[in-house]
Parts: C-alpha cells; structure tokens; sequence
C-alpha cells in the first residue's frame, strides 16, 4: 500500500500511463486484500495527488466534482 499511496507521475510520463501504472498496482493490493475494487474513491484521489504540480492544480475543480 505505500507503493500506491506515494506513487506520483514522473516527469516524462504521460497521465495516461501514469494512470495504467497507478491501476497495476491498485490491482496488486487488491489481490492482497488490502482495498476492494469498489474503493474507486481511493484510487482517484491517489491519481490527483500524484498529477505533476500543474496537473494537480488544474484537475482539483473536476476531481471533486465528479462522483464515482
């Protein structure tokens, strides 16, 4: 799990393979037992956390307005 939760986008990483590697390993810990696949709530705000600074500023408005 602190895989997951310090995962952040690298600096030439595109935020569509950063989201496919986030995945991975959300899958990973829930193999593990560690989270359900039904804990999307998780996954997206460890998405928003790990956006490069600019991304992360500029998706805080759709992050919380969008429900599962």
């Amino acid at each position: 799990m602190r895989k997951f939760y310090s995962s952040q986008q690298q600096d030439n990483e595109s935020v569509d393979k950063y989201a496919i590697r986030l995945e991975e390993i959300f899958d990973q810990a829930v193999q593990l037992k560690a989270v359900r696949w039904t804990d999307t709530d998780i996954l997206k705000k460890v998405l928003q956390a790990g956006l490069t600074r600019d991304l992360e500023h500029m998706s805080i408005y759709q992050c919380d307005k969008i429900d599962k």
